[in-house]
């Protein structure tokens, strides 16, 4: 009756995963935070499906010693890269210093690798679990070094999540780094009630429950984005300088920064729209880059023209911001087939600017002076 149950809530939790799963792996967007959820998905899909074996395995008797102890080293190495993966999802979707670069990856992982190289021995070893003659499972002396990586690298996102979205800049973010701020509540709490409860695997209905509710949550979050650049649209742009012209941020400035691609229309037209498209790509990955360091808010206004919000001490940030994205747009168009150049004018938020359609049209006029002054055409 005990493995029944506990097997048939395990099924139920997968069953929900792989539903999440195919939504994503049938959908348009494949870029890489896409492909580290649908890791987390088949993961920990694969986590449950051990789970289910395992009453099975560990109620075998001595016949079934080795199997009890395979699906053990299996599902423990598998709990500490289900951890590490969600870790790297969160964190790239906070854009964090700490995944940006292979090496600092690859720092992140050193306790996931550890705990996995423990994991794979402790059927010698017995540091997180043994087996012994009767076939019978025991936790190790090490066991609460492996839950304390485990849920480490969930609480540490989890955190940096909720840190991320108290701050004024992150407002029209603020759900989608609250929803993974949530993320370890309800493992953690149903995996205490699990310790009262041990006939079923709450543990693992909590993890289910929370990829469920950042699941639903970041679909949400998708009307708020540009479908091509992933930047935040023109919707989110004007509620966000909405709220900074009722909400001055004391103490700093806040511009408005408008930019376009010089000469996009000649792109398109002499290389494809897809090369356009590629272009549109580039500087949205040159805004990103060229941003980080500063209090900014990103957008694709429309077309081949982009927003920055950025919140500074004064007017001279700005200036160095402007030269931090143009650093970036001449690193990112060196392999492409056409000039890559952006043109940027900025206004200032002020007491006399009472509306958003206003702080636009100032930023706008310093945009075409600007252009002007280099004597480019407006696209």
């Amino acid at each position: 009756m005990f493995a029944m149950l506990y097997g048939e809530v395990n099924c139920l939790c997968i069953a929900v995963l792989a539903l999440l799963l195919f939504k994503l792996r049938t959908g348009a967007d494949q870029r890489r935070p896409q492909r580290l959820f649908s890791a987390v998905l088949a993961g920990n899909m694969a986590t449950f499906f051990l789970d289910v074996l395992w009453p099975l395995a560990n109620s075998g008797g001595p016949a079934l010693r080795f199997w009890n102890i395979a699906v053990n080293g299996v599902y423990y190495t598998l709990t500490g890269l289900n951890a590490f993966v969600w870790f790297l999802y969160s964190e790239t979707m906070l854009d964090s210093p700490a995944v940006r670069t292979g090496k600092r990856r690859a720092l992140c992982a050193l306790p996931c690798a550890v705990i996995t190289i423990l994991s794979l021995v402790s059927f010698q070893t017995g540091w997180f679990y043994f087996v012994d003659a009767a076939g019978v499972y025991h936790r190790g002396a090490f066991y609460p070094f492996q839950v304390a990586v485990v849920y480490g690298y969930i609480v540490a996102a989890s955190l940096h999540a909720l840190i991320l979205s108290q701050r004024r800049e992150n407002f029209p973010l603020r759900s989608k780094y609250l929803a993974l701020s949530s993320y370890a509540v309800c493992p953690i709490v149903l995996g205490v009630l699990q310790i009262f409860l041990s006939q079923l695997p709450l543990a693992n209905a909590g993890i289910m429950l929370s990829l469920v509710s950042v699941f639903i949550s970041l679909q949400e979050q998708q009307i708020s984005l540009d479908p091509l650049t992933l930047l935040n649209n023109r919707r989110q742009l004007t509620y966000y300088l909405s709220a900074a012209l009722q909400h001055p941020s004391g103490g700093r400035q806040t511009f408005l920064l408008m930019a376009d691609v010089d000469d996009f229309k000649q792109i398109n037209d002499r290389f494809g729209h897809v090369e356009g498209d590629d272009a549109l790509l580039r500087v949205a990955d040159g805004l990103r880059a060229g941003s980080r360091g500063f209090s900014c808010f990103l957008a694709r206004y429309g077309g081949d023209e982009f927003s920055v919000v950025c919140s500074v001490e004064s007017e001279t940030e700005v200036q160095a911001l402007c030269r931090a994205v143009q650093s970036e747009i001449d690193r990112l168009g060196g392999g492409a087939p056409y000039t890559l150049a952006l043109s940027i004018g900025y206004a200032r938020v002020t007491a006399e600017i009472s509306s958003v359609p206003e702080l636009i049209c100032r930023a706008d006029e310093a945009l075409y002076r600007v252009k002007q002054s280099r004597k480019l055409p407006e696209d």
